[in-house]
């Protein structure tokens, strides 16, 4: 992104900046975006993600997102080595 600052001074690149994560079953995938918007898709209804269900059905997202920053935590412990 540094080098497109320069090339682009006038532009505001910070969309660019936006990091996302998700995590997905066989039948639902949420998504987590570090500008703070989620989003949840219900994938045998809506294979194609149109419809963002994070306002209906929030409790079923929230299990999938305890789940993504579960995994990230248990990937981020630091491991023994072996002897």
């Amino acid at each position: 992104v540094t080098h497109l600052r320069r090339q682009f001074a006038d532009t505001d690149l910070s969309p660019l900046e936006v990091r996302s994560k998700a995590i997905r079953t066989r039948t639902h995938k949420y998504v987590w975006r570090s500008d703070e918007i989620e989003e949840f898709y219900d994938l045998r209804s809506d294979p194609q993600e149109n419809d963002d269900r994070i306002a209906r059905d929030g409790v079923r997202a929230e299990e999938l997102r305890r789940q993504l920053f579960g995994w990230f935590a248990e990937v981020s412990q630091p491991r023994e080595r072996a002897a």
